[in-house]
């Protein structure tokens, strides 16, 4: 988040607490150091760097449900109402970001229009920030799209100056909208787990490799099997099963035959 007013509510709404005095921006973090903010300030270099910033320090992984709170000005939306960007595009460049839409919500749609310096003239955009294609475009590189997250709830427009914000003001915002921005994100975290399971390997997989010779294909298809005999028969260890095995080829025939004549009961997982 770029303000500390905006990111004062979803502090104290997920009892986050500061981690150390000593890095380069705001910090905080649940107990669990599940859930992660940090506040970068105005801009899109501040944010760029922050976001960066942040997948080091929280050690983030490719599974990480990256997004941006903040308010916006708008040409049609009503004061404190909650969007979510489905388009990011950057005023200096034109080039156009897309975060991810595919959870299901009530909540409204917009596109969005990233400025260096603020506007006043709101004729031209439905929604405008100084923050979100500099944040799309380095969390895009360390996480998938879908998992990539704007929301923006309306500070400003033709009738509410942006000169008649505050701190507060900003704060209430966020804060009226918490409930609606932490239902959807709970939403993402579902998907979050489905990407989890496509990067882990099991550490068996890796010792399977080393006993016996794979090609680049055996290989691939290894690592499919193995995810599967993992959901399958947990409490089963593969090694014991294939130990006897004398090449890779036995090993990926075994693998196949038992997991297609397995049936798995999907709606229990």
């Amino acid at each position: 988040m770029a303000l500390k007013a905006e990111a004062k509510a979803i502090i104290n709404g997920l009892n986050l607490i500061r981690v150390c005095d000593e890095h380069h921006y705001p910090v905080y973090a649940d107990s669990k150091r599940e859930n992660w903010l940090i506040i970068s300030g105005v801009g899109q270099t501040k944010v760029g760097e922050a976001t960066k910033y942040l997948s080091d320090v929280s050690d983030a992984q490719r599974w990480t449900v990256w997004v941006n709170i903040g308010i916006a000005g708008s040409k049609n939306g009503k004061y404190g109402e909650l969007f979510i960007v489905d388009k990011v595009t950057q005023d200096r460049s034109k080039n156009c970001f897309y975060p991810g839409t595919v959870v299901k919500t009530k909540l409204k749609k917009s596109n969005l229009l990233t400025v260096d310096k603020p506007v006043l003239d709101y004729e031209e955009v439905n929604l405008v920030d100084m923050e979100a294609a500099a944040f799309v475009m380095v969390a895009s590189k360390m996480s998938c799209r879908e998992l990539i997250l704007v929301m923006k709830v309306v500070s400003d427009g033709p009738n509410d100056s942006i000169k008649n914000l505050t701190a507060q003001r900003v704060s209430e915002l966020i804060s009226l909208n918490f409930k609606s921005i932490f239902e959807h994100i709970k939403k993402m975290t579902a998907l979050a787990e489905l990407e989890k399971i496509r990067f882990y390997t099991p550490k068996i997989y890796f010792d399977i490799l080393r006993r016996w010779h794979f090609s680049v294909s055996q290989a691939y298809d290894l690592k499919k099997l193995i995810l599967r005999w993992e959901v399958a028969t947990p409490s089963i260890d593969v090694m014991d099963m294939i130990g006897k095995f004398s090449s890779s080829r036995e090993v990926i025939g075994y693998l196949k035959d038992n997991l297609n004549n397995y049936e798995i009961d999907w709606n229990k997982l």
